[in-house]
């Protein structure tokens, strides 16, 4: 099967947003802050949050499409990207893709497979977002910096 790029539908990004602006709070709560998350902040606070897992209601599920709807957002506004889903053969996920270049970025499985152990619980969110600048960078401008 060869993968197919969904658009969002207004009804889907509506819920993306909303999503990740419970990722937002719930990173401000853990943080105890109301200053915005960056991503060496949502690092920080994705720690705490694996130190208290057992303290906290929500399921792995819906904490990684609130933190990786975040991050997600995070990159969207700073890179100019689009939400959409991604169909293939493992099922349909939400990607965030660069329009310009065709890369690829999936926030909220990343968080989840974070979550799940199949990842470490280490930061990687500042990494990631850096890893994605250099490369889009380099798309853009055939400099690596």
């Amino acid at each position: 099967m060869s993968p197919k790029i969904i658009v969002f539908s207004k009804n889907e990004t509506l819920e993306t947003e909303q999503k990740a602006s419970e990722g937002l709070k719930l990173c401000q709560k853990v943080l105890n802050t109301s200053n915005p998350i960056c991503p060496a902040l949502l690092d920080k606070a994705f720690l705490k949050i694996c130190e208290h897992r057992g303290k906290i209601s929500e399921s792995n599920d819906e904490l990684a499409e609130s933190l990786g709807g975040y991050f997600g957002r995070l990159l969207k506004n700073e890179f100019n990207m689009s939400w959409h889903y991604i169909d293939d053969e493992y099922g349909r996920e939400k990607a965030l893709i660069d329009e310009k270049s065709g890369s690829v970025i999936f926030p909220v499985n990343s968080v989840l497979k974070r979550l799940e152990g199949e990842g470490s619980q280490e930061p990687f969110f500042e990494m990631m977002f850096e890893a994605v600048k250099k490369h889009l960078n380099f798309l853009d401008e055939g400099v690596d910096n």
